[in-house]
């Protein structure tokens, strides 16, 4: 008798303990402004001025749902023109604004999703990196 009691107790024990240990789902990762939303390829055209010199600039990005952020673009600054490898970090906030940092660049970003987290809008917090930029999101690149 004693062995039929316990074999219920340790069984709801042992789910117990396999459940606790799965990885938990955020509440944000359906939310259409959050870091799993927004993850994928990105095409970007970026205009402003650096140190005050015409500055244009056209690429892509990839952004992961953990908040890493990799990709290049031609720059092209008063006409000399280069190929600019980046990578930093990004978040989301639940009312759509955001935040990007570039640290190699250096470029701090301020940043706003819009259409169903198909857009980004993007504006430079920095004096003499006076930059605004506007990403779309590539064709069947969602994470």
């Amino acid at each position: 008798m004693k062995t039929r009691t316990l074999t219920p107790f340790i069984a709801g024990i042992a789910t117990l303990l396999v459940l606790s240990t799965a990885p938990a789902l955020s509440a944000d990762d359906n939310h259409p402004c959050s870091t799993h939303a927004v993850a994928g390829t990105w095409g970007f055209s970026l205009t402003g001025q650096l140190d005050g010199t015409p500055t244009l600039a056209a690429g892509q990005f990839t952004l992961d749902r953990y908040g890493n952020v990799d990709g290049a673009g031609t720059f092209n600054v008063g006409g000399d023109v280069t190929d600019v490898p980046f990578s930093g970090t990004y978040t989301v906030n639940a009312d759509c604004s955001g935040h990007m940092s570039l640290p190699d660049t250096p470029i701090e970003y301020d940043m706003v999703v819009l259409a169903g987290s198909n857009e980004i809008l993007f504006v430079s917090r920095d004096t003499s990196l006076v930059f605004a930029a506007d990403a779309k999101r590539l064709p069947g690149s969602g994470d």
